[in-house]
């Protein structure tokens, strides 16, 4: 008899099994003996890598092992160690090598959208592999030969980088920040077209810079004489990030603002949309621009396609790369930290008057706790009415915007509990017990002013962070 929930009994699942062998003899159904998931467990060459799904590892060792053609896409190798491992025509795309140890060797591959967190690859062969859209942070790249490898829009924070040969690789649109550099050459061409982290890249002394296709290779000081006097040609071709760059870091900002709106008018006229969030990123994340000078690509953007005129699958890409922009440029600049606060209620969308109060409280705690961010509010016209803030600014800013909102909607204490309690020592928001009685007398005090709102009007409150800050997990959303 089936069990509740299933759809399949034992017996059917058995037998639809053993028509799967006559497809696919090689690939035997995922099951306990052949389940892909281990933990503190070694294994060698006997292990069959190619066959594996969906791996599951935690502090794992992992030696002479043969991944090759291995789809492992949303894989997790947390704290594991691999040991000369061949990886050959293998995509692990959306998956987890956090912390982890990879002496390989890789070829026509892919890890694209994979998290490199605290990972150290040394000493490893890396050819004709993908790792666009991945996250560095404080991970290490030692003594690897590097060819052909495509490391577009990736981001690398806090990394170290030693003993490598990078010019044969791509880094366009790439974040490289806060990293440290010892014996490495960089694509001549390729380092001008970062969206962050150019400037702290050609300033460090241990870097060399060499084109693809010549022996031509020059340190720091000589390589941005060698760009400046390429200006015209980087204008001719419509290098416009290289532009961008070389401007900015000769501190020329008025140049640099009109070379990216020139780049934005080029895709605009072009229809080269993909260009418009790369440009905006820049923009955006560099804090080159004030908020007015955001705005304005903003609207230039919205004014300068003539919609009637562009395809179907053009016009979605531009209405695709538009709502980027919106959130790049408006809604969340110079890559501060997100805080997304569901509000739900009890009341109508059509009793006006509390939702005008509900919006002058909002509106009130920003002005107190958060005068410098940038937020804006989504209502749900469903009965009763929800309520969606999101607000960018300082993480533990953030935080405290939310404790504020909850004291005077929920009438609660607990997330001042929960932040002291994981917290403790650490200084970005301490509160006091006398500034926790401050704050909920500020709160007491808006709630008898406002006598429209009552406790029963609301239902609950939670919130969700984005943040590459290093913010305790348990913080990371509450309900």
């Amino acid at each position: 008899m089936k069990q509740f929930g299933e759809l399949y009994s034992k017996q059917e699942i058995a037998s639809a099994s053993d028509f799967l062998k006559t497809i696919v003899p090689l690939e035997p159904l995922r099951d306990t003996e052949n389940s892909f998931e281990g933990t503190d467990q070694n294994y060698d060459k006997s292990f069959k890598g190619s066959l594996m799904r969906h791996g599951t590892y935690y502090r794992c060792g992992f030696a002479n092992v043969d991944f090759e053609g291995t789809i492992g896409n949303n894989s997790i190798f947390e704290n594991s160690i691999f040991t000369d491992c061949s990886f050959a025509n293998a995509n692990f795309i959306y998956s987890n090598f956090s912390n982890s140890n990879l002496t390989i060797n890789t070829s026509s591959s892919r890890y694209d959208f994979s998290d490199f967190t605290g990972a150290t690859i040394s000493n490893s062969k890396i050819d004709g592999t993908s790792f666009r859209d991945c996250y560095f942070r404080n991970s290490n790249l030692e003594a690897c030969k590097i060819n052909q490898c495509d490391f577009s829009n990736s981001i690398f924070s806090n990394c170290s980088f030693k003993d490598i040969d990078l010019s044969i690789t791509t880094l366009d649109f790439s974040e490289i920040t806060d990293s440290k550099f010892h014996n490495v050459t960089l694509p001549f061409f390729g380092i001008l077209n970062l969206v962050n982290g150019f400037e702290q890249i050609v300033e460090q002394e241990a870097v060399l810079f060499k084109p693809v296709s010549s022996d031509y290779i020059v340190k720091s000081e000589k390589y941005f004489e060698d760009i400046r006097l390429l200006k015209p040609v980087f204008y001719y071709e419509k290098s416009f990030l290289a532009l961008a760059n070389i401007y900015a870091y000769d501190g020329e900002i008025e140049n640099t603002y009109y070379t990216i709106l020139d780049g934005l008018a080029y895709a605009c006229m072009k229809k080269d949309f993909s260009l418009i969030r790369h440009l905006c990123k820049f923009a955006s994340v560099n804090k080159f621009f004030n908020l007015k000078q955001l705005k304005s690509f903003y609207d230039f953007l919205e004014s300068n396609v003539n919609v009637q005129q562009l395809q179907y699958i053009e016009y979605r890409n531009y209405l695709n790369e538009l709502s980027i922009a919106k959130s790049l440029l408006i809604d969340c600049p110079f890559n501060r930290d997100i805080i997304e606060i569901n509000l739900k209620t009890n009341f109508d969308y059509n009793d006006a008057d509390k939702l005008a109060e509900t919006f002058n409280i909002i509106n009130s705690t920003f002005e107190q706790y958060a005068p410098d961010s940038n937020n804006y509010i989504t209502i749900r016209h469903n009965s009763p009415i929800e309520l969606t803030i999101v607000v960018s600014d300082n993480i533990y800013t953030l935080i405290l915007v939310f404790i504020a909102l909850e004291l005077f909607f929920n009438k609660s204490c607990n997330v001042i509990e929960k932040v002291q309690n994981i917290l403790k020592n650490r200084q970005e928001i301490k509160l006091k017990k006398l500034e926790i009685e401050k704050l909920k007398a500020e709160q007491e005090m808006r709630q008898r002013s406002h006598h429209i709102l009552l406790p029963s009007d609301f239902q609950s409150i939670s919130y969700l962070t984005k943040t590459m800050n290093d913010l305790p997990i348990e913080l990371r959303n509450y309900k």
